[in-house]
């Protein structure tokens, strides 16, 4: 592999490192967003969001007429019972049928309005279905539901000749809220909240272009370091180990630079004791003339 792309890929490593370092540096903020967003979204749903209530039914579905008596059910007949199951619920939500409950249930609601709080869907792979009416009144979820089967079977035995519905299941009164979920709108809330702040920290991770150490440096370019800035914190509090240059001065005048390894709260000692030798010198030196 390509020796450059190569330091491309570690590059991007390191970048990695960095950006969940960012994350791991927030994450009490991070946790926090979450927290309100979620606690924000509870309360939303529990003041802005009405709740509603299901009640259903269930049809089994007989490709035989009700008056025919058969000793024996055939294959053929489960069979062409199980594909007549879409027709039945096409014929439940079509508009002839919602007129014939509306008209049932008074006229209190119209038939365009009814469609949208009813639904159905096949039990598996059987011959029934069941039909699901959602209301914001429990009671008149109940009511329209006890409607479809009322009418529901007479209706389907006019239209699809030779067969019938029969009802499996009643209407039961809800006592509890279909929805919202409270614990389901607090889990997105919580979402969207933690997202929210890494998208930000993302971003401005990726567009902070300043160079804040060697591994940015080393990224961009292949430019010698001449030199490096000490960490004036760690050196105040003695971390660490620095090399300090000075000039030794030996006989005829002639000075030789000398290097010496100390530890940092030393070294910052003796650049201090230098300062004020130097300071010292230069006013006796004044005084002297």
């Amino acid at each position: 592999m390509d020796p450059r792309q190569e330091a491309r890929n570690d590059a991007m490593e390191i970048d990695l490192v960095k950006l969940f370092k960012v994350y791991w540096r927030n994450i009490l903020i991070i946790i926090l967003c979450g927290v309100i967003t979620a606690g924000l979204a509870i309360a939303y749903t529990k003041l802005f969001v009405t709740p509603t209530y299901r009640a259903d039914i269930s049809l089994y579905v007989n490709n035989t007429k009700n008056n025919e008596n058969s000793e024996s059910v055939s294959t053929g007949n489960l069979s062409a019972s199980q594909q007549l199951v879409k027709t039945y619920m096409n014929i439940i939500s079509s508009r002839s049928f919602l007129t014939s409950v509306s008209n049932e249930i008074g006229g209190e609601i119209e038939p365009k309005a009814l469609g949208s709080k009813i639904s159905s869907a096949q039990v598996g792979s059987t011959e029934m279905f069941r039909v699901y009416v959602t209301d914001t009144d429990p009671a008149r979820a109940k009511q329209i539901a006890d409607t479809i089967a009322k009418i529901a079977p007479g209706e389907i035995e006019k239209i699809v000749q030779g067969s019938s519905a029969r009802i499996v299941d009643t209407a039961v009164l809800p006592t509890s809220r279909y929805s919202p979920s409270y614990t389901r709108n607090a889990l997105i809330g919580g979402v969207l909240g933690v997202i929210i702040p890494v998208i930000v920290l993302t971003i401005s991770f990726i567009f902070d272009v300043r160079i804040k150490d060697e591994d940015d440096y080393t990224a961009v370019t292949n430019l010698p370091i001449l030199g490096r800035v000490p960490d004036f914190n760690d050196i105040e509090a003695g971390h660490g180990q620095k090399s300090y240059y000075g000039y030794e001065e030996v006989d005829d005048g002639v000075r030789i630079k000398k290097r010496t390894l100390v530890s940092a709260g030393e070294g910052v000692k003796a650049a201090l004791n230098g300062r004020t030798s130097r300071a010292s010198a230069a006013k006796h030196g004044k005084e002297r003339k």
